[in-house]
């Protein structure tokens, strides 16, 4: 439900509250809803010209292209791949939408988000569903450890197998990151995140341990080899076509 006093607030068909009010920025005019099988979004356009992406808990996603006038109605399609916007000044404008693939393996460990905030866990025939309330960015995998970033908190979380045919999960770890990011990969023990020629390394609990400048910008990041000293390493793609096998550690980046 939208209210002019500037929130969305979700309901159930017998009249219960089922979720906390979202504040939002606008006067809400319109409100469209994909269904669980198309990510459970919510298309919230009205005053200002303005249409949001949200999540199934009112979490802004991303923004529509800005209209000249107020929007009266939006419409998704039964695909929940396309939006008709309706205007003020008589006009209709129609937007395709994609949601990015994001996914990660290690082994036969395998993750990727579902919609945009949930994230699939699969080992064999196994799978286990984790839950968000943001939006999830990105997601790294390295053995029984996964790391989930959101707009504004990285989750580190250890995997399992419980005593049936699902797969447990445990928060470890949680800390506030609200940098932007190229490239997001989990080692065994540390987070290594890039932003343009940037590299930097991250402990578990959210202390940058070191952060160094190469001499172009970050394409990719991979895991590499284990040296014989059993010390992880990491190989970066640069934009220049540079590859570097770099060792995980506080003295990183040391190229071998």
């Amino acid at each position: 439900v939208g209210s002019w006093k500037k929130n969305i607030s979700f309901w159930d068909e017998c009249g219960r509250n089922t979720k906390r009010s979202q504040n939002i920025d606008q006067l809400p005019c319109s409100l469209s809803c994909s269904g669980e099988t198309h990510g459970s979004f919510i298309i919230v356009s009205g005053s200002g010209g303005r249409s949001s992406i949200r999540n199934r808990d009112g979490n802004k996603i991303a923004d529509l292209p800005k209209q000249d006038s107020w929007i009266w109605q939006s419409c998704l399609s039964l695909l929940g791949d396309r939006v008709a916007i309706g205007m003020d000044s008589g006009s209709i404008a129609m937007y395709s939408l994609s949601c990015p693939f994001i996914w990660c393996s290690d082994g036969y460990w395998m993750a990727w988000r579902k919609g945009t905030t949930d994230i699939i866990v699969n080992h064999g025939d196994r799978f286990g569903r984790i839950r968000f309330h943001g939006d999830v960015r990105r997601i790294s995998m390295s053995g029984k450890v996964l790391a989930v970033k959101l707009p504004d908190k990285v989750f580190i979380y250890e995997l399992g197998m419980d005593d049936n045919t699902r797969i447990s999960s445990k928060c470890i770890h949680s800390f506030a990151m609200t940098r932007a990011d190229d490239c997001f990969h989990l080692s065994s023990k540390e987070l290594v995140v890039s932003k343009d020629d940037r590299l930097l390394l991250f402990s578990f609990e959210g202390n940058m341990l070191v952060e160094c400048t190469l001499k172009s910008r970050v394409n990719c990041i991979s895991a590499g080899v284990i040296t014989k000293k059993g010390m992880a390493s990491i190989t970066v793609g640069l934009e220049n076509g540079d590859v570097l096998n770099l060792l995980v550690r506080p003295t990183f980046p040391v190229d071998f």
